[in-house]
């Protein structure tokens, strides 16, 4: 197989894909997140045993 010819095939999938996703407004992508946690803020209150 050609590698120009397999890059420009490759490219062409990924379009068609790509374009696919954006005809479709209630598709998200996933994307890598980090979340911070405030226990002072949002934890439980503190349980105090007697």
């Amino acid at each position: 197989m050609e590698t120009r010819g397999r890059r420009g095939r490759e490219k062409n999938i990924w379009e068609k894909i790509l374009d696919q996703f954006a005809q479709n407004t209630d598709i998200d992508l996933a994307y890598p997140t980090t979340r911070f946690y405030d226990n002072n803020v949002e934890g439980k209150e503190a349980k105090i045993k007697k």
